[in-house]
């Protein structure tokens, strides 16, 4: 969006969009259900990446979710569908979460403060458009326990829920 702005030129919401028609031939069903969710804990930025995935998986399986995770030996356009299956994505990761959005979807987000990032909090979830479901920030990941992820998330299902 930056970059676009520098040019002069305009960025609108309606041209993030993704047709899942375009990748019918990489279609598959992953049968995804009501509760089902989309566990990202890894991203190319090692400062994002989440160490105690397992842990987080478990627990939502404790908490009755129906956890899938990206498979990157698939091609993309075969995790495009399952983005687009699942009901929630909650993940750490810019590019799942763009492709989420990309998918009309509101993506659940945990950050961190970071040593390395340049952004505040509020600057950090206005440039991403959505907000930490972490009660208190954190500087580094492995200062995030799996229960602050998984009470953080049920926490904003319901306080969304409650807003539609």
């Amino acid at each position: 969006i930056e970059q676009l702005a520098k040019y002069g030129l305009q960025f609108k919401d309606k041209y993030l969009f993704l047709n899942i028609n375009w990748y019918n031939q990489f279609y598959k069903d992953f049968k995804c259900g009501n509760n089902s969710v989309l566990f990202n804990g890894l991203s190319s930025q090692y400062v994002r990446t989440y160490d105690k995935q397992q842990e987080v998986v478990n627990l939502l399986d404790k908490k009755g979710f129906k956890v899938y995770q990206l498979d990157c030996k698939e091609d993309i356009r075969i995790n495009i569908h399952l983005l687009n299956q699942v009901t929630y994505v909650l993940t750490t990761d810019t590019s799942s979460f763009w492709i989420a959005k990309a998918l009309k979807k509101d993506p659940y987000v945990f950050m961190t403060r970071g040593r390395d990032v340049l952004y505040s909090p509020e600057v950090q979830e206005l440039k991403l458009r959505t907000r930490n479901i972490l009660k208190n920030w954190r500087y580094e990941m492995s200062d995030i326990t799996p229960e602050e992820i998984v009470e953080g998330f049920i926490y904003s299902i319901k306080k969304r829920s409650i807003l539609i």
